[in-house]
């Protein structure tokens, strides 16, 4: 499954995200943001139009809390872009330690973490209460929030090639279930 792809769109910015896992969705978010618009590192190289770097010796740590899913994934891609922004950083690569609904009167009601080999384990997945976990993804909650915690590994950059990102929109974003994993359509406000 490839991580990612253009889609064509008149204005804007617009990416497709593929990923095994939810984890592994948000992961490829985030590289794809970065990719796409083009990094310029000196330390780095291109290979087939994705940037190369031996090494990412930045990492920042996030934790995003939201009211759903579109919301978070929308949080998360602007805390990257914030960070990439104040540090003149671009991150190719995070770990997504978990994501997980909160509820503030019963505590956890859901984890999702780990690798595509080790998505959603059967006890877990009977524990899911909020339904865009099980399929299209069309929160529905109830005072509950969801969070994610998630380390960003990036490189030092001296600008951009193609565009800057303004912002990430709610704009035709959508998250989907797939029967061989998850697909995230995003647009980027350039």
């Amino acid at each position: 499954m490839k991580p990612f792809e253009l889609i064509a769109h008149t204005a804007d910015l617009k990416i497709r995200v593929y990923g095994n896992s939810l984890p592994e969705l948000f992961a490829h978010a985030v590289v794809a943001m970065f990719q796409c618009i083009r990094p310029i590192v000196s330390a780095c190289r291109y290979q087939k139009d994705l940037l190369v770097c031996d090494e990412l010796p930045v990492t920042r740590h996030v934790k995003i809390i939201s009211v759903d899913l579109e919301s978070l994934l929308v949080d998360f891609l602007s805390e990257a872009l914030y960070l990439s922004d104040v540090y003149d950083e671009a991150y190719l690569d995070a770990t997504i330690e978990q994501i997980h609904e909160m509820n503030p009167t019963h505590g956890l009601k859901a984890l999702v973490s780990g690798t595509p080999e080790n998505d959603l384990s059967v006890e877990a997945s009977r524990k899911l209460e909020f339904s865009h976990l099980s399929g299209y993804c069309k929160p529905e909650f109830s005072g509950n929030k969801i969070t994610i915690q998630a380390t960003l590994h990036g490189i030092k950059i001296e600008g951009f090639e193609v565009v800057e990102i303004k912002a990430v929109t709610h704009h035709e974003l959508q998250i989907k279930r797939q029967p061989n994993g998850w697909q995230a359509d995003i647009v980027f406000d350039i």
